[in-house]
């Protein structure tokens, strides 16, 4: 093949075709590198989430014990009222 009979439009046509081509197949390794690594912020992303679930059951089951013990204090102030009403009734 002679390249003095190829006309240069075709030579840069092809030359730009050949270089799209390039910079995406090397450019491919870049962003499999990078969805990896977001891959692995997500594993770990998702291991606090699991913990902090963990955490939020216990604090969830801490604040029902503080809520039924708050509901015995009250019970026990309203005792105490009655019983102030009733001595001042006497």
């Amino acid at each position: 093949m002679n390249l003095s009979n190829v006309p240069v439009k075709e030579i840069l046509a092809i030359g730009a075709v050949m270089a799209t081509l390039a910079s995406f197949y090397y450019s491919t390794g870049y962003r499999l590198d990078l969805l990896e690594a977001y891959a692995d912020d997500i594993d770990v992303n998702a291991e606090q989430v699991k913990a902090l679930r963990e955490q939020s059951i216990s604090v969830q089951a801490r604040l029902e014990r503080i809520d039924e013990k708050l509901d015995e204090v009250k019970d026990k102030l309203d005792n105490v009222e009655l019983m102030i009403k009733t001595k001042k009734e006497k």
